[in-house]
């Protein structure tokens, strides 16, 4: 199977008269898989710091005095996202096992994540319910993006690199806390 490259650098050598040296070019080319493979770091990065930003709202939310009940049920809401992660993990796996398409589901996935996250200030007002029922479905559709990931990284990397690229790839939960913690 032939591989396809990126060319990422170009450089053209000058021609030196005194030397005798020819005009060459120095170019670095990329597999396409690593080119990916960035790119789903910086996504998944960008899935955790939607995470990460919701505990941090949640410490300011807590200290407001009109949502009295977030101060008792605190634990409820961060407890539904890992159920939901949980269920979305067993979901992806067997939703990329069963189409054969982990792209098609990470770009829903990124999606309805996205979705949700936006209406997390809307749980909040509605009360404790629809925050648990908001944050389990955000949960799942993240969990959904990670198992999918391994999927296409294990299509897209020759079987000697993969161990290193999953490993990539799940340490953009790491990055992305660093991240979050830096902005907020």
């Amino acid at each position: 199977k032939k591989q396809t490259n990126v060319l990422v650098v170009m450089k053209d050598k000058v021609e030196d008269k005194k030397n005798n040296k020819k005009k060459r070019k120095e170019e670095l080319y990329l597999p396409k898989r690593s080119i990916i493979i960035l790119i789903s770091f910086i996504l998944l990065m960008i899935v955790q710091v939607q995470y990460f930003s919701y505990n941090i709202s949640m410490e300011e939310i807590v200290r407001d005095d009109r949502l009295e009940f977030m101060k008792t049920e605190q634990f409820k809401p961060e407890l539904s996202y890992w159920f939901g992660r949980f269920l979305g993990c067993i979901i992806g796996g067997l939703l990329t096992y069963i189409t054969h398409k982990p792209k098609l589901i990470i770009t829903i996935s990124i999606l309805f994540s996205c979705i949700f996250t936006l209406l997390t200030p809307y749980g909040f007002v509605a009360g404790v319910d629809r925050i648990i029922q908001i944050r389990v479905l955000f949960g799942v559709f993240a969990g959904i993006i990670f198992s999918s990931y391994i999927d296409l990284s294990i299509r897209w990397c020759p079987r000697n690199e993969e161990s290193r690229q999953i490993t990539f790839l799940f340490s953009s939960q790491y990055a992305a806390y660093l991240f979050a913690e830096s902005i907020y």
